[in-house]
């Protein structure tokens, strides 16, 4: 686990928007091995644009939203106050139709939000999966990165990487670790009683 405050940040905020966690397409086989790099974003005058890593693309699958799932329950487990974006393409200005692979958040919807809940950030993030080697029809945490964006500034506050190893970890197991290191950045009740916590990397 890697955790990285941007100068300056002394604690993120604890009313936070989750965009839902992307994910790669599956590759098939024999083809070039996925890179477990991390997603980037950039701020336009429209929104916010999510771009994937370097020669892949980022889709929303069902167990990258399932990641998203349990990460949103156990953050409001742990004192934050969230709300769930919907899942926004720009659009084409000549066709007039969506991207599939690209995704951002509209400054427009921030601002309602913002105005309407208190709304103080917005986690971005992307997963990747390797299937379980004892049961392949199982999908393991490979790497998980997610970023926390202010939404009035529009500034990254921080940055969270976790590498599970080659063999991965289970959903439960990454989403118990990212949200124990958030709610540490956001000073709110980590106290979970009669849980095993994962050990929290330095």
């Amino acid at each position: 686990m890697t955790v990285t405050k941007s100068p300056g940040v002394d604690a993120i905020p604890a009313a936070i928007g989750i965009y839902p966690l992307l994910s790669t397409e599956p590759k098939e086989p024999h083809s070039t091995p996925i890179r477990f790099s991390r997603m980037s974003s950039t701020s336009r005058e429209d929104g916010v644009y999510i771009a994937p890593p370097t020669d892949s693309k980022l889709v929303l699958t069902l167990e990258s939203q399932m990641v998203t799932n349990l990460l949103g329950a156990e953050l409001s487990y742990r004192g934050f106050a969230l709300k769930e974006l919907p899942v926004e393409t720009p659009r084409d200005d000549v066709a007039g139709e969506g991207d599939k692979h690209t995704f951002y958040v509209s400054l427009a919807l921030l601002d309602r939000l913002r105005e309407s809940y208190d709304l103080r950030a917005l986690l971005l993030g992307n997963v990747y999966f390797v299937p379980n080697r004892y049961d392949p029809a199982e999908l393991l945490v490979r790497a998980a990165y997610l970023r926390v964006i202010d939404v009035t500034t529009l500034d990254v506050l921080c940055h969270v990487s976790l590498n599970n190893g080659s063999y991965g970890a289970t959903m439960e197991e990454t989403v118990q670790q990212l949200a124990l290191e958030l709610a540490v950045m956001a000073g709110t009740d980590v106290s979970v009683p009669d849980r095993d916590e994962p050990p929290r990397a330095e």
